[in-house]
């Protein structure tokens, strides 16, 4: 080899190390959950290497966390056409058919992907899920426990084994799935969750209620007016202009638990004066409560009593007919809501109102507990409470609690602002 050719050599080699430089710290701002951050190099990486499948497959994703899901679609298939080989891409084209609902495709994409790569457990788990979406627990069963024989110590093919097994009536075998996710993570919410669900499926209430025990662990303090703001409602009307003109606002997104409404990234990020001063207030709610708890080393939340923790905050907007379907939130300790503004203000009036129209709706717009968004035996009710949306209360609670909004058909629109609290060691 020449020296000219050494030269070609080892410029292309240079070449090709910062391009996968690129590509590595574009992935590593996508599981920090900075897709924006991840698609401006990325974008970068296509533009170097323009049949390079990994750069076209990673900006897919990063279109994917992003919402924007049409462009997402389009890169990773044409990353699929690139390397028909590349189990990775099928199993993110996957998860975009699963969020659209189109479980058909979406089964089809991750047994592609599983056909390539026998081994890959996120895939298996993913089929589960799709195939949960079809109404087929059976074999989702099956997909969950493939996924855990190829990675036991993986929390999420373990806690959907788990809810898969409660809707086939197996609570038995749900709650051993439960008590060994617990132990491989304590503190693991969609665990909790279920375990809580097995209880009382077999009839062992007293035990369900030490975990999910609604009077004790949930806490509606008044959020009180910050300094600066001459009443409740001058404060409460800044905090819905900043929902309002918040550039993350997204209508309808597919992603998220949302139905009839729009919601934001988190408004910490680039949060205005209203939320600033929101934060602060809170948190002095959020103290008080904590001061007063005391840590109970066997209780999935009293035994993670925080000194000092994080917020996060995703504010929603809710249209008539809106809701939000049960959900749980998964990495935090504690969650809530807290009422920006509300169309159901005469509560009594109202609930008269659609009483009248339907004897069983007098909770329009409330927030359940307790009802899980997986399958149940059709006999079977788990125990629920549900409260009004007063503006100026937060509803804070256990993460693992499940909740959501009963839809409510009163004109106007409800403003609330969801938020987490991470505890910080």
């Amino acid at each position: 080899m020449n020296r000219m050719e050494r030269r070609r050599k080892s410029k292309v080699m240079r070449h090709d190390q910062k391009h996968q430089e690129l590509i590595k710290t574009a992935v590593k701002h996508l599981s920090a959950g900075r897709p924006d951050r991840a698609k401006q190099l990325l974008t970068r990486a296509v533009k170097q290497a323009p049949d390079d499948a990994t750069s076209i497959h990673f900006l897919g994703v990063a279109n994917y966390q992003s919402g924007d899901y049409v462009a997402a679609k389009e890169e990773l298939i044409k990353a699929i056409e690139i390397a028909p080989e590349y189990a990775e891409a099928q199993n993110s084209l996957g998860n975009i058919y699963l969020e659209e609902r189109n479980y058909n495709l979406a089964i089809n994409c991750y047994n592609k992907s599983i056909s390539l790569q026998p081994s890959y457990a996120n895939a298996h788990t993913n089929l589960g899920e799709a195939l949960i979406g079809n109404g087929d627990l059976e074999d989702a069963e099956i997909s969950f426990r493939r996924a855990i024989e190829i990675d036991d110590q993986a929390l999420e093919p373990s806690y959907r084994l788990a809810t898969t097994l409660l809707g086939l009536g197996k609570a038995c075998d749900a709650l051993v799935e439960a008590e060994r996710c617990l132990a491989i993570n304590q503190w693991c919410q969609n665990a909790l969750a279920a375990k809580v669900m097995a209880l009382q499926l077999l009839d062992r209430q007293g035990e369900a209620d030490v975990l999910q025990d609604f009077s004790r662990l949930v806490y509606s303090p008044r959020v009180e007016c910050p300094v600066g703001y001459e009443s409740d409602d001058d404060f409460n009307y800044a905090l819905s202009e900043a929902v309002k003109v918040c550039p993350t606002l997204n209508w309808e997104p597919l992603n998220r638990v949302t139905q009839n409404g729009a919601v934001t990234d988190n408004m910490l990020l680039k949060p205005d004066r209203a939320i600033q001063e929101f934060e602060k207030a809170l948190r002095v709610s959020i103290d008080q409560w904590i001061k007063s708890l005391e840590p109970e080393i066997d209780h999935p939340f009293l035994n993670r009593i925080p000194s000092n923790y994080k917020l996060k905050f995703i504010a929603s907007i809710l249209k008539a007919g809106g809701w939000h379907p049960p959900h749980l939130h998964e990495a935090a300790w504690l969650s809530g809501v807290y009422y920006v503004n509300s169309p159901l203000i005469n509560y009594e009036a109202v609930n008269e109102q659609v009483s009248a129209l339907n004897p069983e709706s007098d909770q329009d717009g409330w927030l359940e507990f307790g009802r899980p968004d997986y399958i149940l035996p059709a006999d079977f009710s788990p125990k629920t409470i549900s409260l009004p949306p007063i503006v100026g209360i937060a509803r804070c609670f256990p993460s693992y609690f499940f909740h959501g909004t009963i839809p409510f058909s009163v004109s106007g629109e409800r403003i609330g602002i969801a938020f987490d609290v991470y505890p910080v060691d």
